[in-house]
């Protein structure tokens, strides 16, 4: 990420810089159905956000021909992005339909924009780049979202990509707006924003048609009670909920946590890198840590340059296969990594949620919370033996330490100790 994603440049692409082909595999473009988000996941929690912005930069350019895409293909406001994209703004549904349907992917996007605000603090960032890019996106959804005719909105026509076909109510689109739409409440209230825009998305948000549990315990891939508990796609795209977003926890919603590693074990661990990389962060949200070590042994499978099919794991040069190679499943692996040694998502930085037992002791500096805190942490036999919290600004919050809530402040002169 630091040698690819400078500010002022273009972000990172499916290949990035390393791309050596002039007719690569899936032209090298930006794939928003969740390879272009998942090579910026570790960005934040890693403490690179200045490495976010040639992607935080890039969606206000691509806000314009989405626009026009929207209104074209939808007759609805705001703005969309579909599968793919590219550096010249192409955000209709292309390539082939219906894979290259996935409007989507500005919703999706758009959590980034929130996430930079949340870890740095910058009102300023958010009142002037994010929250205009977020209004804007959510006008798509307040238009598209249809009446169930049992009082909840759905999303029609619709599509979970890469899996099935076109159909009314994929819930990975449910659980996307509910997340745009609750990250806007969010800035409205940082913003102090009260008018009838903010009525609006609250009223929406609480009729979207919620996460739903199935017939065999799973979480629901569609409204339709229909998921095949012996399928093994490789997109989990459902589980948005979980991972990135926050809106299913197994600490406030554990019966929908439960739901997720239900539909997990289903799928099985198998899959190309990037749904490797997307599995070991589901699991550190469920904070099984073995698993996700399994996904990251997995992740670092060796890999023959000749080898095809759909199996995912690593070439000798690091670089992450799909096979062919691509960064996000690299990405995706060293954010799940972070993501099991420390979680701020519920308001509250929890060290070590997710430490796997082969991971006995170790330390780890520099990683970041939301609320714009660096932590170091050092642990033996699985126990937090020293914490350091620092912050660039004055900071009051709690944090989970070997299962004890511990009450910390620091100020941008002084660091908190445990």
């Amino acid at each position: 990420m630091i040698s690819g994603s400078r500010p002022g440049t273009m972000p990172l692409h499916l290949q990035g810089k390393w791309n050596n082909l002039t007719n690569p595999m899936w032209a090298c473009d930006y794939h928003f159905n969740i390879n272009l988000q998942m090579c910026y996941w570790p960005a934040e929690i890693t403490n690179l956000g200045e490495c976010h912005e040639p992607l935080l930069d890039y969606l206000q350019t691509i806000q314009e021909p989405g626009q026009l895409a929207a209104k074209e293909f939808f007759n609805t406001r705001g703005w969309i992005v579909n599968t793919m994209n590219n550096a010249y703004g192409f955000a209709a549904p292309g390539w082939r339909f219906p894979w290259g349907f996935f409007p989507g992917g500005a919703a999706w996007s758009c959590r980034h924009l929130w996430e930079h605000y949340e870890f740095n603090q910058d009102t300023t960032f958010l009142r002037e780049k994010a929250y205009p890019l977020m209004k804007d996106a959510s006008l798509f959804w307040i238009d598209y979202l249809q009446d169930n005719n049992a009082g909840s909105l759905v999303s029609m026509p619709s599509y979970s990509p890469e899996h099935g076909g076109i159909s009314k109510g994929a819930n990975m689109d449910h659980q996307m707006a509910w997340d745009l739409l609750n990250n806007l409440q969010k800035a409205h209230d940082v913003l102090n924003i009260e008018n009838d825009f903010a009525k609006t998305v609250k009223e929406v948000k609480n009729r979207i048609i919620k996460p739903q549990i199935g017939n065999w315990g799973q979480l629901q891939e569609w409204v339709e009670d229909v998921d095949d508990a012996s399928n093994k796609h490789r997109h989990v795209s459902h589980l948005y909920a979980l991972y990135p977003g926050a809106q299913i926890n197994i600490d406030q919603t554990p019966e929908l946590a439960e739901a997720a590693r239900t539909s997990l074990n289903a799928r099985g661990d198998g899959g190309t890198g990037w749904s490797r990389g997307w599995k070991i962060n589901f699991w550190a949200r469920l904070k099984d840590g073995n698993r996700s070590l399994e996904l990251i042994n997995a992740l670092l499978d060796p890999v023959e340059e000749a080898r095809s099919g759909m199996t995912g794991g690593t070439y000798s040069n690091l670089l992450c296969a799909h096979p062919p190679f691509q960064l996000d499943g690299n990405m995706g692996g060293a954010a799940g990594m972070a993501e099991m040694l420390v979680q701020s998502h519920n308001g509250v930085m929890e060290l070590l949620p997710a430490l796997p037992s082969q991971w006995q002791s170790g330390s780890v500096k520099g990683l970041k919370c939301r609320n714009g805190i660096q932590v170091d942490i050092t642990w033996k036999n699985r126990k937090v033996i020293n914490a350091t919290f620092s912050s660039k600004q004055n900071y009051k919050g709690i944090a989970l330490i070997n299962g004890e809530e511990i009450a910390v402040k620091c100020t941008n002169t002084n660091s908190f100790k445990y």
